[in-house]
C-alpha cells in the first residue's frame, strides 16, 4: 500500500504556554505553525444572562470561565459634562447609556442655619448627606438627618454659586 509521510513538525519552544481563564494552559502546536490552540471552552448555563443599561444583554463566555463580558460602552460626547454644586464636575457615562452619574449632594451656603440672626440653631448645625442642614437643639453632637439620628458621616457645603439651589440632588 502507499503511505505519505507525515507533515513537517516546526521546533517549537517546549517551554512557550499561555495560561487560560479556567486555570489550565496551553502549549505551542508544532504542528500548526507553533500557534496556540484555543483555550478550552468550559460548559456554562446557555441562559444565564445579564441586562445591560442600554437594553442589550451579555451571555456567559465559556472561553473566559463563564464570566460575563463588559457591557456594550455607547459612544458618549466627551466633552457633555454637567456642573455639580460642590463645584465638582460629572460626565456621562459610556456604561450607562449616556446618562449623568448622580451630583454628590451638598448643603446650599445660602440656606446654612444662623444666618440674618437665626438663632435656632444655638448647639450647632451640619450639612446631612442628603444636601439639607441639620440642626442640633439637644447635645451639639447628634442630627437627625433624613429621619435617622446620626453622629457621623456629614455632607458639605456646596461652593457659593448662583444657581446652586437649582442644581441639589
Amino acid at each position: 500500500y502507499c503511505r505519505y509521510p507525515d507533515c513537517p513538525k516546526k521546533d517549537c519552544d517546549d517551554h512557550k504556554y499561555r495560561a487560560c481563564p479556567d486555570g489550565s494552559y496551553v502549549y505551542e502546536d508544532p504542528y500548526n505553525n507553533c500557534e496556540y490552540p484555543d483555550c478550552p471552552k468550559k460548559d456554562c448555563d446557555d441562559h444565564k444572562y445579564r441586562a445591560c443599561p442600554d437594553g442589550s444583554y451579555v451571555y456567559e463566555d465559556p472561553y473566559n470561565n463563564c464570566e460575563y463580558p463588559d457591557c456594550p460602552k455607547k459612544d458618549c460626547d466627551d466633552h457633555k459634562y454637567r456642573a455639580c454644586p460642590d463645584g465638582s464636575y460629572v460626565y456621562e457615562d459610556p456604561y450607562n447609556n449616556c446618562e449623568y452619574p448622580d451630583c454628590t449632594a451638598c448643603c446650599d451656603p445660602n440656606d446654612k442655619p444662623g444666618q440674618f440672626g437665626d438663632s435656632s440653631c444655638y448647639l450647632g448645625y451640619q450639612c446631612c448627606p442628603d444636601g439639607a442642614w441639620s440642626c442640633n437643639t439637644v447635645d451639639g453632637v447628634s442630627f437627625i438627618c433624613d429621619g435617622q439620628l446620626i453622629f457621623s458621616g456629614f455632607g458639605k457645603e456646596c461652593k457659593k454659586t448662583k444657581s446652586s439651589k437649582a442644581m441639589r440632588n
